[in-house]
Formats: structure tokens, C-alpha cells, sequence
């Protein structure tokens, strides 16, 4: 399983972000849930793009194969990329290879991501983030490797251009 955004229908209204807050009783540094915001012109008509950043639960999982600690793992039910935080020793090489920028770190932390609400999916309730988008910008996918793919290289080069332009301002 993975999960699916979908910018179109995204309102911003920042549901998802205050939910997966909640849930995991994270503050809002260390939140794995994002909403980014672009705001441009088209048309002569002042348009705004919201972008959700979370853990994409990539196939080749990057932060799998970067940690020599072996912290990651796919979860063989979900489909989930999950993180094993208490064996996390600080090296920071998940943090570098995610291509989404959605492992964190603070100095002296422990990595912490997104776990897709495993636990909830196996107890057959949606993730917090899916539950409470109202207008469903956010809905679970499952396993197509060459969908999920496709919809990744899509998402990091929409993601990368907005990040870049974020950056400029």
C-alpha cells in the first residue's frame, strides 16, 4: 500500500497535517506530515498549489538501503516502509538519501518518518491523514510497482521544482 496525493483536489486546509500531529503526539517540528504552499499567477488570475509532504514508501526505499543499522524495513502486511527508531544510532545517512526530505533529524536525534498508520491499517482503519481529508486529496493505493513509480518521478520533479522556487523567494 502507498499513499496517493493529489494536489488538484487539496484545499490546504492543513486536516491531515493537525491529524498525524495527533496521533503520534509529535510537535509541530517534528511532524511527518507537511503542507507547503505555492501561490503564482495563470492567466493574470492569482492561483495557489498545496503540496502534502509525507513518507512516500518508496519501492527501492533509499532510506533501506542506506542505513547501516538496518532501522528500516518494509512491513510485509502494509506494505509500509517502517522505521525501528530505538535501534537508530544518529548517523544521519537515511536523512541524506530520502529523496522527499521526509526522514528527519534534529541534532542529537533520533530518525524519525512517516509509518503510513500501519498499526491502523492492520486493524482495517485508514491512516489519520486519509480519515480526515475531507475532499480526498490524500487515499491509499495498492502495491503497482510501475504506478507507484511513475507517480514517484512525477511527484519528486513537481516537488523539486516548487522547492526550488520556494527557495528563490
Amino acid at each position: 500500500m502507498w499513499l496517493r496525493f493529489e494536489k488538484e483536489k487539496c484545499t490546504g486546509c492543513g486536516a491531515c497535517v493537525v491529524a498525524c500531529m495527533d496521533e503520534y503526539g509529535r510537535p509541530v517540528r517534528g511532524r511527518f506530515c507537511r503542507l507547503y504552499e505555492r501561490e503564482f499567477f495563470d492567466d493574470g488570475r492569482l492561483r495557489v498549489d498545496f503540496y502534502i509532504t509525507g513518507c512516500q514508501h518508496c519501492e527501492d526505499a533509499p532510506c533501506i538501503q542506506a542505513c547501516p543499522q538496518r532501522c528500516f524495513s518494509r512491513d510485509r502486511e502494509t506494505g509500509f516502509v517502517l522505521l525501528d527508531a530505538f535501534a537508530c544510532q544518529r548517523c544521519g545517512r537515511c536523512v541524506q538519501a530520502c529523496r522527499f526530505g521526509v526522514v528527519t533529524q534534529g541534532q542529537g536525534e533520533k530518525a524519525a518518518k512517516c509509518n503510513g498508520c500501519a498499526e491502523r491499517v492492520r486493524r482495517g482503519t485508514l491512516p489519520r491523514c486519509v480519515e480526515v481529508c475531507r475532499v480526498g486529496a490524500i487515499r491509499p493505493e495498492h502495491a503497482d510497482g510501475n504506478a507507484h513509480e511513475v507517480y514517484l518521478k512525477n511527484l519528486h520533479r513537481e516537488l523539486s521544482a516548487f522547492m526550488e522556487k520556494e527557495r528563490k523567494r
